[in-house]
């Protein structure tokens, strides 16, 4: 969740969508079934640079956290804010 929140990305957006999701998404955009899978394949690939982007994160906050570049205690009390 941390790296979600420095990152700035909402954990609904990690879900894989099927493409039944992406045509309640985007009823009113008239697309055909080739124009709804292309958007299946377009969510996806981005769905997979934020799941690298918040390893990345991940990392870095690890060590940050070996490094005593922060706290638990600090990432406990600025995740209640």
């Amino acid at each position: 969740m941390e790296a979600c929140k420095r990152q700035g990305i909402d954990p609904s957006e990690l879900t894989v969508k099927t493409l039944a999701d992406i045509k309640e998404m985007y009823e009113d955009a008239g697309l055909d079934k080739e124009g709804f899978e292309m958007m299946v394949e377009h969510v996806e690939k981005k769905r997979v640079e934020k799941v690298r982007l918040l390893l990345k994160e991940r990392e870095r906050l690890a060590e940050d956290l070996r490094e005593g570049r922060c706290s638990m205690s600090k990432l406990v009390n600025f995740n209640r804010e």
